[in-house]
Protein backbone atom coordinates (compact mmCIF):
# COMPACT_ATOMS: atom_id res chain seq x y z
CA UNK A 1 0.00 0.00 0.00
CA UNK A 2 2.52 2.17 0.82
CA UNK A 3 4.43 1.56 -2.05
CA UNK A 4 1.13 2.20 -4.45
CA UNK A 5 1.00 5.48 -2.80
CA UNK A 6 4.80 6.20 -3.31
CA UNK A 7 4.85 5.30 -6.87
CA UNK A 8 1.27 7.71 -7.48
CA UNK A 9 3.31 10.37 -6.06
CA UNK A 10 6.14 10.11 -7.96
CA UNK A 11 4.45 10.07 -11.24
CA UNK A 12 2.45 13.05 -10.01
CA UNK A 13 5.91 14.64 -9.45
CA UNK A 14 7.59 13.94 -12.70
CA UNK A 15 4.08 15.55 -14.38
CA UNK A 16 4.11 18.46 -12.87
CA UNK A 17 7.68 18.86 -13.70
CA UNK A 18 7.25 17.76 -17.45
CA UNK A 19 4.24 20.31 -17.30
CA UNK A 20 6.63 23.10 -16.16
CA UNK A 21 9.73 22.18 -18.60
CA UNK A 22 6.98 22.99 -21.22
CA UNK A 23 6.14 25.90 -20.19
CA UNK A 24 9.39 27.35 -20.05
CA UNK A 25 10.22 26.06 -23.53
CA UNK A 26 6.60 27.71 -24.75
CA UNK A 27 7.74 31.09 -22.87
CA UNK A 28 10.83 30.87 -24.02
CA UNK A 29 10.68 30.16 -27.67
CA UNK A 30 7.30 31.20 -28.40
CA UNK A 31 7.76 34.25 -26.92
CA UNK A 32 10.97 34.72 -29.71
CA UNK A 33 9.02 32.97 -32.49
CA UNK A 34 7.01 35.97 -32.21
CA UNK A 35 8.96 38.77 -31.51
CA UNK A 36 10.32 37.31 -35.00
CA UNK A 37 7.55 38.09 -36.98
CA UNK A 38 8.47 42.15 -36.25
CA UNK A 39 11.46 42.41 -37.64
CA UNK A 40 13.48 41.24 -40.98
CA UNK A 41 15.71 38.42 -39.13
CA UNK A 42 15.74 36.23 -36.31
CA UNK A 43 19.09 38.01 -35.58
CA UNK A 44 17.14 41.05 -34.92
CA UNK A 45 14.52 39.75 -33.00
CA UNK A 46 17.08 38.12 -30.81
CA UNK A 47 18.42 41.32 -30.04
CA UNK A 48 15.66 42.41 -28.82
CA UNK A 49 14.66 39.58 -26.80
CA UNK A 50 14.12 40.93 -22.84
CA UNK A 51 14.34 44.57 -24.04
CA UNK A 52 11.23 45.63 -25.91
CA UNK A 53 8.35 43.46 -24.08
CA UNK A 54 5.19 42.06 -26.06
CA UNK A 55 2.11 42.43 -24.06
CA UNK A 56 -1.44 41.89 -24.00
CA UNK A 57 -4.24 43.61 -21.84
CA UNK A 58 -6.28 42.16 -19.06
CA UNK A 59 -9.09 40.72 -20.61
CA UNK A 60 -8.11 40.73 -24.15
CA UNK A 61 -6.27 38.79 -26.52
CA UNK A 62 -7.47 39.48 -30.18
CA UNK A 63 -5.03 38.77 -32.87
CA UNK A 64 -5.85 41.36 -34.78
CA UNK A 65 -4.31 44.15 -32.52
CA UNK A 66 -0.89 42.60 -32.42
CA UNK A 67 0.81 44.54 -34.49
CA UNK A 68 -0.97 47.88 -33.10
CA UNK A 69 -0.47 47.21 -29.76
CA UNK A 70 2.48 44.28 -29.40
CA UNK A 71 0.40 41.96 -27.78
CA UNK A 72 1.61 38.64 -27.54
CA UNK A 73 -0.44 35.87 -27.84
CA UNK A 74 2.18 32.56 -27.41
CA UNK A 75 3.37 33.61 -24.05
CA UNK A 76 2.81 31.67 -21.33
CA UNK A 77 3.18 33.22 -18.08
CA UNK A 78 6.61 34.43 -16.78
CA UNK A 79 7.88 33.30 -12.83
CA UNK A 80 8.95 36.82 -12.09
CA UNK A 81 8.12 40.22 -14.11
CA UNK A 82 10.77 41.86 -16.10
CA UNK A 83 13.59 44.49 -14.77
CA UNK A 84 12.22 47.64 -15.07
CA UNK A 85 15.97 48.61 -16.33
CA UNK A 86 14.88 46.18 -19.59
CA UNK A 87 12.59 49.46 -20.48
CA UNK A 88 13.06 50.00 -23.97
CA UNK A 89 13.47 54.31 -23.34
CA UNK A 90 15.98 53.39 -20.89
CA UNK A 91 17.73 51.11 -23.40
CA UNK A 92 17.73 53.87 -26.39
CA UNK A 93 18.86 56.71 -23.71
CA UNK A 94 21.50 54.49 -23.02
CA UNK A 95 22.49 53.43 -26.30
CA UNK A 96 20.49 55.10 -29.06
CA UNK A 97 21.42 52.74 -31.84
CA UNK A 98 18.51 51.05 -30.40
CA UNK A 99 15.71 53.69 -31.58
CA UNK A 100 15.73 51.59 -34.93
CA UNK A 101 13.22 49.21 -33.08
CA UNK A 102 10.83 51.99 -33.05
CA UNK A 103 10.50 51.48 -36.66
CA UNK A 104 7.44 49.28 -36.56
CA UNK A 105 6.70 49.89 -32.77
CA UNK A 106 5.41 53.11 -31.00
CA UNK A 107 5.39 53.74 -27.68
CA UNK A 108 2.15 54.98 -25.20
CA UNK A 109 2.90 57.92 -23.54
CA UNK A 110 0.20 58.88 -20.80
CA UNK A 111 -0.29 62.67 -20.58
CA UNK A 112 -0.76 64.16 -17.16
CA UNK A 113 -3.38 66.31 -16.54
CA UNK A 114 -3.68 66.63 -20.36
CA UNK A 115 -6.22 62.88 -20.78
CA UNK A 116 -7.20 63.44 -16.97
CA UNK A 117 -9.18 67.02 -16.83
CA UNK A 118 -10.46 66.36 -13.62
CA UNK A 119 -6.77 67.27 -12.56
CA UNK A 120 -7.25 70.87 -13.82
CA UNK A 121 -7.44 73.78 -11.79
CA UNK A 122 -7.94 75.68 -15.16
CA UNK A 123 -10.41 74.83 -17.79
CA UNK A 124 -8.33 74.49 -20.45
CA UNK A 125 -4.99 72.89 -21.07
CA UNK A 126 -1.60 75.48 -20.81
CA UNK A 127 -0.55 76.58 -24.47
CA UNK A 128 2.52 74.61 -23.46
CA UNK A 129 0.60 71.16 -23.27
CA UNK A 130 -1.22 71.76 -26.00
CA UNK A 131 1.55 72.85 -28.46
CA UNK A 132 4.50 70.10 -27.41
CA UNK A 133 3.37 67.49 -25.87
CA UNK A 134 -0.06 66.11 -27.27
CA UNK A 135 0.69 67.56 -30.64
CA UNK A 136 4.43 66.43 -30.31
CA UNK A 137 3.15 62.86 -29.85
CA UNK A 138 0.44 63.10 -32.44
CA UNK A 139 3.53 64.10 -34.88
CA UNK A 140 6.24 62.07 -33.81
CA UNK A 141 6.06 58.33 -35.43
CA UNK A 142 7.24 56.44 -32.39
CA UNK A 143 4.65 57.72 -29.92
CA UNK A 144 1.02 57.78 -29.41
CA UNK A 145 -1.03 58.36 -26.52
CA UNK A 146 -1.61 56.12 -24.50
CA UNK A 147 -5.66 54.89 -23.63
CA UNK A 148 -6.66 54.30 -20.22
CA UNK A 149 -5.74 50.32 -20.36
CA UNK A 150 -2.02 51.19 -21.41
CA UNK A 151 -1.13 53.42 -19.08
CA UNK A 152 -1.52 51.03 -16.38
CA UNK A 153 -1.26 47.30 -18.31
CA UNK A 154 1.23 48.11 -20.92
CA UNK A 155 5.14 47.83 -20.07
CA UNK A 156 6.24 49.72 -22.46
CA UNK A 157 4.13 52.72 -21.22
CA UNK A 158 5.63 55.95 -20.13
CA UNK A 159 3.87 58.91 -17.61
CA UNK A 160 4.77 62.85 -18.11
CA UNK A 161 3.34 65.15 -15.89
CA UNK A 162 3.44 69.08 -16.39
CA UNK A 163 4.19 70.63 -13.11
CA UNK A 164 2.27 73.68 -14.87
CA UNK A 165 -1.17 73.07 -15.28
CA UNK A 166 -1.50 71.40 -12.26
CA UNK A 167 -0.06 73.93 -10.55
CA UNK A 168 1.34 73.87 -6.85
CA UNK A 169 -0.39 70.19 -5.97
CA UNK A 170 1.22 68.11 -9.33
CA UNK A 171 3.43 66.20 -6.90
CA UNK A 172 0.52 65.06 -4.76
CA UNK A 173 -1.78 64.61 -7.51
CA UNK A 174 0.74 62.60 -10.02
CA UNK A 175 1.57 60.39 -6.87
CA UNK A 176 -1.58 59.46 -6.20
CA UNK A 177 -2.30 58.27 -10.04
CA UNK A 178 1.20 56.27 -9.94
CA UNK A 179 0.50 54.70 -7.25
CA UNK A 180 -2.79 53.56 -7.83
CA UNK A 181 -1.34 52.11 -11.36
CA UNK A 182 1.14 50.24 -9.45
CA UNK A 183 -1.79 48.72 -6.95
CA UNK A 184 -3.26 47.77 -10.30
CA UNK A 185 -0.37 46.26 -11.74
CA UNK A 186 0.57 44.33 -7.96
CA UNK A 187 -3.13 43.06 -8.46
CA UNK A 188 -2.52 41.66 -12.07
CA UNK A 189 0.84 40.60 -11.37
CA UNK A 190 -1.32 38.34 -7.92
CA UNK A 191 -3.93 36.79 -10.44
CA UNK A 192 -1.68 35.69 -12.80
CA UNK A 193 0.69 34.39 -10.10
CA UNK A 194 -1.90 32.29 -8.57
CA UNK A 195 -3.57 31.09 -11.67
CA UNK A 196 -3.95 27.43 -11.52
CA UNK A 197 -2.98 25.17 -14.21
CA UNK A 198 -6.36 24.96 -15.94
CA UNK A 199 -6.48 28.59 -16.13
CA UNK A 200 -3.00 28.81 -17.62
CA UNK A 201 -4.02 28.40 -20.88
CA UNK A 202 -6.51 31.31 -20.69
CA UNK A 203 -4.21 33.76 -19.07
CA UNK A 204 -0.79 32.73 -21.08
CA UNK A 205 -1.17 35.76 -22.86
CA UNK A 206 -0.69 38.25 -19.89
CA UNK A 207 2.90 38.91 -18.61
CA UNK A 208 3.67 39.65 -15.47
CA UNK A 209 4.37 43.87 -14.92
CA UNK A 210 7.41 45.61 -13.53
CA UNK A 211 6.42 47.96 -10.56
CA UNK A 212 8.82 50.92 -11.47
CA UNK A 213 8.72 52.89 -15.43
CA UNK A 214 9.84 56.26 -16.92
CA UNK A 215 8.07 59.13 -15.62
CA UNK A 216 8.94 62.58 -16.77
CA UNK A 217 8.49 66.16 -15.29
CA UNK A 218 8.55 68.46 -17.48
CA UNK A 219 8.31 72.24 -16.61
CA UNK A 220 7.89 74.94 -19.64
CA UNK A 221 6.66 77.33 -17.32
CA UNK A 222 8.31 80.80 -16.57
CA UNK A 223 9.17 80.28 -12.75
CA UNK A 224 12.97 80.20 -11.93
CA UNK A 225 12.37 77.40 -9.25
CA UNK A 226 13.83 73.84 -9.77
CA UNK A 227 10.61 71.57 -9.45
CA UNK A 228 11.35 68.04 -7.34
CA UNK A 229 8.48 65.44 -6.12
CA UNK A 230 10.49 63.74 -3.83
CA UNK A 231 7.18 61.26 -2.67
CA UNK A 232 6.94 60.30 -6.31
CA UNK A 233 11.07 59.64 -6.20
CA UNK A 234 10.01 57.29 -3.04
CA UNK A 235 7.30 55.73 -5.52
CA UNK A 236 8.81 55.11 -8.12
CA UNK A 237 12.97 54.95 -7.36
CA UNK A 238 14.39 58.25 -8.25
CA UNK A 239 16.53 56.15 -11.44
CA UNK A 240 12.86 56.20 -13.42
CA UNK A 241 12.01 60.27 -12.46
CA UNK A 242 13.34 62.21 -15.14
CA UNK A 243 13.21 66.21 -14.22
CA UNK A 244 13.00 68.95 -17.50
CA UNK A 245 13.03 72.51 -17.25
CA UNK A 246 12.41 75.31 -19.85
CA UNK A 247 15.12 77.72 -18.65
CA UNK A 248 18.16 76.32 -16.77
CA UNK A 249 19.77 79.67 -16.34
CA UNK A 250 19.92 81.23 -12.95
CA UNK A 251 21.77 84.52 -12.14
CA UNK A 252 21.33 86.39 -15.18
CA UNK A 253 20.08 89.79 -15.11
CA UNK A 254 20.04 93.10 -17.67
CA UNK A 255 22.11 96.10 -16.78
CA UNK A 256 21.45 99.11 -18.91
CA UNK A 257 24.80 100.70 -17.73
CA UNK A 258 26.73 97.82 -18.47
CA UNK A 259 29.29 97.67 -21.37
CA UNK A 260 27.79 94.84 -21.62
CA UNK A 261 24.00 94.75 -21.10
CA UNK A 262 23.08 91.64 -20.08
CA UNK A 263 25.04 89.30 -17.13
CA UNK A 264 24.68 85.70 -18.28
CA UNK A 265 24.63 84.18 -15.45
CA UNK A 266 25.20 80.63 -15.65
CA UNK A 267 23.72 77.58 -16.92
CA UNK A 268 22.28 74.93 -13.65
CA UNK A 269 22.00 71.02 -14.73
CA UNK A 270 22.26 69.85 -11.18
CA UNK A 271 20.13 70.90 -8.36
CA UNK A 272 20.28 69.40 -5.33
CA UNK A 273 22.03 66.52 -6.45
CA UNK A 274 19.27 66.10 -9.06
CA UNK A 275 19.88 66.37 -12.68
CA UNK A 276 17.24 68.77 -14.98
CA UNK A 277 17.19 68.45 -18.66
CA UNK A 278 17.20 71.51 -20.45
CA UNK A 279 13.98 71.44 -22.26
CA UNK A 280 13.38 74.46 -24.69
CA UNK A 281 10.33 75.70 -26.30
CA UNK A 282 9.52 74.63 -29.66
CA UNK A 283 8.46 76.27 -33.53
CA UNK A 284 4.49 75.98 -33.62
CA UNK A 285 2.31 73.87 -35.51
CA UNK A 286 0.36 76.04 -36.36
CA UNK A 287 2.19 79.12 -36.91
CA UNK A 288 3.76 77.07 -39.26
CA UNK A 289 1.33 76.16 -41.14
CA UNK A 290 -0.51 79.82 -41.18
CA UNK A 291 2.99 80.50 -42.64
CA UNK A 292 2.44 78.24 -45.25
CA UNK A 293 -0.74 79.58 -46.26
CA UNK A 294 0.17 82.63 -46.78
CA UNK A 295 3.06 82.20 -48.49
CA UNK A 296 0.27 80.39 -50.84
CA UNK A 297 -2.45 83.10 -51.04
CA UNK A 298 -0.05 86.01 -50.61
CA UNK A 299 3.21 85.72 -52.15
CA UNK A 300 2.49 84.00 -55.91
CA UNK A 301 1.87 80.36 -54.20
CA UNK A 302 5.57 80.42 -52.82
CA UNK A 303 6.17 77.06 -50.62
CA UNK A 304 7.66 76.51 -47.66
CA UNK A 305 11.08 75.10 -49.06
CA UNK A 306 11.50 77.97 -51.27
CA UNK A 307 14.26 80.90 -50.43
CA UNK A 308 11.55 83.09 -48.42
CA UNK A 309 14.34 85.26 -47.31
CA UNK A 310 14.30 86.51 -50.73
CA UNK A 311 10.51 87.49 -50.26
CA UNK A 312 10.59 91.24 -52.31
CA UNK A 313 8.32 93.46 -50.87
CA UNK A 314 10.09 92.79 -47.21
CA UNK A 315 9.03 96.39 -46.89
CA UNK A 316 9.53 96.62 -42.84
CA UNK A 317 13.69 97.27 -41.94
CA UNK A 318 13.60 96.21 -38.59
CA UNK A 319 10.93 95.23 -36.08
CA UNK A 320 10.80 94.12 -32.44
CA UNK A 321 7.64 93.73 -31.21
CA UNK A 322 7.26 94.89 -27.98
CA UNK A 323 6.47 98.53 -27.32
CA UNK A 324 8.75 101.13 -25.94
CA UNK A 325 6.17 102.20 -23.44
CA UNK A 326 5.42 98.76 -22.21
CA UNK A 327 1.87 99.11 -23.05
CA UNK A 328 0.94 95.38 -24.15
CA UNK A 329 -1.23 94.00 -22.06
CA UNK A 330 1.06 91.25 -20.87
CA UNK A 331 2.15 90.90 -17.19
CA UNK A 332 4.32 93.52 -16.60
CA UNK A 333 7.62 92.15 -15.13
CA UNK A 334 11.48 91.23 -15.94
CA UNK A 335 10.96 93.14 -19.32
CA UNK A 336 13.46 96.26 -18.60
CA UNK A 337 15.55 95.02 -21.72
CA UNK A 338 12.40 94.61 -24.13
CA UNK A 339 11.70 98.10 -22.72
CA UNK A 340 15.02 99.45 -23.69
CA UNK A 341 15.41 97.95 -26.72
CA UNK A 342 12.33 99.61 -28.30
CA UNK A 343 13.56 102.83 -27.18
CA UNK A 344 16.93 102.71 -28.59
CA UNK A 345 15.48 101.16 -31.86
CA UNK A 346 12.83 104.00 -31.94
CA UNK A 347 15.38 106.79 -31.13
CA UNK A 348 18.49 105.54 -33.23
CA UNK A 349 17.24 104.36 -36.19
CA UNK A 350 13.33 105.67 -36.87
CA UNK A 351 13.99 109.04 -35.60
CA UNK A 352 15.09 111.44 -38.90
CA UNK A 353 16.18 108.26 -40.54
CA UNK A 354 14.80 106.27 -43.84
CA UNK A 355 14.64 102.97 -41.93
CA UNK A 356 11.11 101.78 -41.31
CA UNK A 357 11.32 100.61 -37.77
CA UNK A 358 8.46 98.52 -36.14
CA UNK A 359 8.63 98.41 -32.21
CA UNK A 360 5.16 96.93 -30.96
CA UNK A 361 2.22 94.29 -30.15
CA UNK A 362 1.03 92.70 -33.48
CA UNK A 363 -2.43 90.42 -32.95
CA UNK A 364 -2.92 89.62 -29.89
CA UNK A 365 -0.78 88.69 -27.20
CA UNK A 366 -0.83 86.49 -23.65
CA UNK A 367 -2.57 83.86 -23.54
CA UNK A 368 -5.03 84.16 -26.07
CA UNK A 369 -1.72 84.58 -28.46
CA UNK A 370 -0.27 81.42 -27.39
CA UNK A 371 -3.63 79.62 -27.81
CA UNK A 372 -4.33 80.58 -31.69
CA UNK A 373 -1.51 81.82 -34.22
CA UNK A 374 -2.24 85.49 -34.97
CA UNK A 375 -2.40 85.84 -38.82
CA UNK A 376 -1.57 89.76 -38.64
CA UNK A 377 1.60 88.47 -36.52
CA UNK A 378 2.94 86.22 -39.40
CA UNK A 379 2.59 88.71 -42.15
CA UNK A 380 4.37 91.02 -40.33
CA UNK A 381 7.42 89.17 -39.83
CA UNK A 382 7.06 87.75 -43.46
CA UNK A 383 7.31 91.59 -44.11
CA UNK A 384 10.25 92.31 -42.38
CA UNK A 385 13.98 92.33 -43.19
CA UNK A 386 15.39 92.13 -39.85
CA UNK A 387 13.18 90.83 -36.45
CA UNK A 388 14.77 91.47 -33.13
CA UNK A 389 14.01 89.29 -30.56
CA UNK A 390 14.86 89.49 -26.35
CA UNK A 391 14.27 87.52 -23.47
CA UNK A 392 13.37 88.39 -20.34
CA UNK A 393 15.27 90.33 -18.10
CA UNK A 394 16.41 86.92 -15.56
CA UNK A 395 15.78 83.77 -17.54
CA UNK A 396 16.53 82.73 -21.46
CA UNK A 397 14.13 81.11 -24.01
CA UNK A 398 10.58 82.17 -25.56
CA UNK A 399 8.66 81.05 -28.31
CA UNK A 400 9.07 84.50 -30.43
CA UNK A 401 13.00 83.32 -30.89
CA UNK A 402 11.32 80.12 -32.99
CA UNK A 403 8.67 81.91 -34.61
CA UNK A 404 10.58 84.79 -35.84
CA UNK A 405 13.93 82.13 -36.92
CA UNK A 406 11.61 80.02 -39.49
CA UNK A 407 9.78 83.71 -41.03
CA UNK A 408 12.62 84.46 -43.15
CA UNK A 409 13.66 87.38 -41.40
CA UNK A 410 17.44 87.55 -39.87
CA UNK A 411 17.03 87.01 -35.93
CA UNK A 412 19.16 89.51 -33.73
CA UNK A 413 18.73 88.53 -29.93
CA UNK A 414 20.56 89.41 -26.66
CA UNK A 415 23.34 87.54 -25.46
CA UNK A 416 22.48 84.13 -24.37
CA UNK A 417 24.25 81.33 -22.68
CA UNK A 418 22.53 78.32 -24.05
CA UNK A 419 22.50 79.94 -27.33
CA UNK A 420 24.92 76.65 -28.87
CA UNK A 421 22.70 74.61 -26.92
CA UNK A 422 20.19 75.47 -29.35
CA UNK A 423 22.14 74.73 -32.40
CA UNK A 424 22.27 78.62 -33.04
CA UNK A 425 25.55 80.27 -34.31
CA UNK A 426 26.74 83.95 -33.74
CA UNK A 427 27.07 85.55 -37.17
CA UNK A 428 26.38 81.82 -38.74
CA UNK A 429 22.47 81.40 -38.10
CA UNK A 430 21.39 84.38 -35.71
CA UNK A 431 23.10 87.77 -34.90
CA UNK A 432 23.96 88.95 -31.13
CA UNK A 433 24.05 92.47 -29.63
CA UNK A 434 25.10 93.20 -26.16
CA UNK A 435 24.35 97.10 -26.29
CA UNK A 436 22.64 99.85 -27.81
CA UNK A 437 25.92 100.74 -30.20
CA UNK A 438 26.05 97.41 -31.42
CA UNK A 439 22.30 96.72 -32.10
CA UNK A 440 22.52 100.01 -33.97
CA UNK A 441 25.48 99.28 -36.05
CA UNK A 442 25.14 95.68 -36.60
CA UNK A 443 21.47 96.28 -37.75
CA UNK A 444 22.40 98.77 -40.22
CA UNK A 445 25.55 96.69 -41.43
CA UNK A 446 23.09 93.64 -42.43
CA UNK A 447 20.33 95.89 -43.71
CA UNK A 448 23.46 97.47 -46.41
CA UNK A 449 25.02 93.54 -46.90
CA UNK A 450 22.00 91.94 -48.27
CA UNK A 451 23.53 88.28 -48.96
CA UNK A 452 25.24 88.34 -45.42
CA UNK A 453 21.33 88.97 -44.26
CA UNK A 454 20.20 86.39 -46.35
CA UNK A 455 22.52 83.80 -45.37
CA UNK A 456 22.36 84.19 -42.15
CA UNK A 457 18.31 84.10 -42.08
CA UNK A 458 18.23 80.80 -44.36
CA UNK A 459 20.74 79.09 -41.84
CA UNK A 460 18.75 80.02 -38.54
CA UNK A 461 15.62 78.70 -40.49
CA UNK A 462 16.79 75.59 -41.33
CA UNK A 463 17.97 74.93 -38.03
CA UNK A 464 14.66 76.29 -36.21
CA UNK A 465 12.65 73.89 -38.52
CA UNK A 466 15.15 70.77 -38.30
CA UNK A 467 15.67 70.63 -34.71
CA UNK A 468 13.09 72.61 -32.96
CA UNK A 469 9.07 71.03 -33.69
CA UNK A 470 7.27 69.37 -31.41
CA UNK A 471 7.98 66.42 -32.25
CA UNK A 472 11.56 67.21 -31.84
CA UNK A 473 10.98 68.27 -28.58
CA UNK A 474 9.21 65.00 -27.26
CA UNK A 475 11.83 62.65 -29.09
CA UNK A 476 14.64 64.90 -27.03
CA UNK A 477 12.83 64.81 -24.00
CA UNK A 478 11.64 60.71 -23.64
CA UNK A 479 14.45 58.91 -25.09
CA UNK A 480 17.21 61.82 -25.21
CA UNK A 481 17.83 62.03 -28.62
CA UNK A 482 15.75 62.96 -31.71
CA UNK A 483 15.00 60.22 -33.66
CA UNK A 484 12.38 61.37 -36.56
CA UNK A 485 14.98 63.58 -38.55
CA UNK A 486 14.56 63.72 -42.29
CA UNK A 487 18.24 63.60 -42.58
CA UNK A 488 18.60 60.31 -41.27
CA UNK A 489 15.80 57.96 -42.78
CA UNK A 490 15.62 56.44 -45.80
CA UNK A 491 11.49 56.44 -45.77
CA UNK A 492 11.97 60.05 -46.37
CA UNK A 493 14.53 60.10 -49.45
CA UNK A 494 11.51 61.65 -51.47
CA UNK A 495 11.28 64.52 -48.87
CA UNK A 496 14.72 65.25 -49.19
CA UNK A 497 15.22 65.25 -52.83
CA UNK A 498 12.44 67.30 -53.09
CA UNK A 499 13.64 69.72 -51.06
CA UNK A 500 10.83 69.94 -49.07
CA UNK A 501 12.52 68.46 -45.56
CA UNK A 502 12.45 70.07 -43.42
CA UNK A 503 10.15 72.41 -44.56
CA UNK A 504 7.19 71.24 -43.58
CA UNK A 505 3.96 71.40 -41.53
CA UNK A 506 3.77 68.06 -40.48
CA UNK A 507 6.13 65.30 -39.63
CA UNK A 508 4.24 62.67 -41.75
CA UNK A 509 4.57 64.99 -44.54
CA UNK A 510 8.21 63.80 -44.27
CA UNK A 511 7.89 60.29 -44.35
CA UNK A 512 5.76 60.30 -47.33
CA UNK A 513 7.98 62.70 -49.28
Amino acid sequence: MAVDIFRSLLRHACEVLVFAALVVLQFRFGNLALQATAFNTMEDAAAFNQTFWMWAPPESTDSSSNSNNNYNSQSAKPSSPPSPYDHIVLQIRKDPSKASFLARNSIPVYLFPFQDPSAYYSKSPSPDMIHIESNGLYESSVFRQATEEERFYNPNAVWLTDVKASERIWCKRFTKKVLLAQEQRRERNMDITNATATSAATSSSRQLLPLQWPVFVVDFSDERTFQRCLNLEKAMGSDFVFYTKRSVVVDRYFNANNTNWVELGRKVLRHNNVNYAQMPLIVRTDIVNVTEQQLLQDYNNTKLQDPIERLWNRSVDVAHYWPSDGSTGIRQFQNALRDRVSQILEDELSTGSSYNIFCGITGTADVLGRRQPQVAYVQAMLDTKIVVVTQRDEWEDHFRLYEALISGAMVMTDQMITLSDLGLKNGTSIVEFHNAESLISLAKYYLSHEKERHSIAQQGRFIAMSRHRSWHRMEKLILGSIVTDCRHHSTTAAAVNSGSCPYTVHANEEANG
